[in-house]
């Protein structure tokens, strides 16, 4: 009989060669990525709106403060997903703007609605401001997430829901993971070992992953398959 050291040693020597399948991606939970996963583009893909306000040039809010407030004529709308605003803003105009929208060109702050007050006429709307804001304050900046050719999932990575959720925001449908081996597991009625190397006349149970054509204890008995 082997000691369990020297069956450690044999072990460690092993090479166990697993194949790979290919899935789908929101069906890989709980499974082993067997490569790296890539990103194949910038997420976001532009700069975008951390939240709901106001699109703006930081330049034009210098020098705003409470005794120095300023007005600003709202000349736009931008949503998540929507088309980018083509337009240039011209001076002290500002584009309403929902968390995801994609900021117009020139922009490059975002006034939170919180820390606006409306004035609106029968022509017009306008928001007042009483403080500045700094370039790319409330801006998700494009590739924040992931770059291009970041990795998203390391190789055998356990992929949770975490990951699956990266994937789908980056429209990876596939992944190649490792294939699921099924396993028979059976009890082994086993001898101790003791220190000197002499057989105890106790027993303890072992749980086997392997599948034995003749599964039995080390003497010699037949074990029942466990269910």
């Amino acid at each position: 009989m082997k000691s369990y050291n020297q069956a450690l040693k044999i072990l460690k020597k092993s090479h166990l060669k697993i194949s790979s399948e290919v899935v789908k991606s929101v069906d890989s939970i709980n499974r082993i990525c067997s490569s790296n996963i890539y990103s194949k583009n910038n997420h976001p893909s532009e700069n975008n709106s951390a939240l709901d306000g106001f699109a703006i040039n930081s330049n034009s809010t210098k020098g705003v403060s409470y005794k120095n407030i300023k007005k600003f004529k709202i000349v736009g709308s931008v949503s998540a997903g929507s088309k980018p605003y083509r337009k240039i803003l011209k001076k002290n105009e500002v584009i309403e703007i929902m968390t995801g929208g994609i900021i117009p060109k020139g922009c490059n702050s975002i006034i939170p609605i919180e820390e606006c007050t409306f004035i609106k006429n029968s022509t017009n709307r306008h928001i007042i401001i009483k403080k500045g804001f700094k370039k790319f304050e409330n801006v998700r900046l494009k590739g924040s997430d992931f770059k291009i050719r970041d990795i998203v999932i390391k190789k055998n990575t356990l992929i949770n829901s975490s990951h699956i959720k990266a994937l789908k925001a980056l429209g990876i449908e596939n992944v190649q993971t490792i294939i699921e081996i099924e396993t028979n597991p059976f009890l082994i009625e086993a001898p101790l070992i003791l220190d000197n190397g002499d057989l105890s006349t106790e027993t303890t149970t072992i749980y086997d992953t392997g599948s034995p054509p003749n599964p039995i204890d080390l003497t010699g008995n037949i074990v029942s398959i466990l269910s």
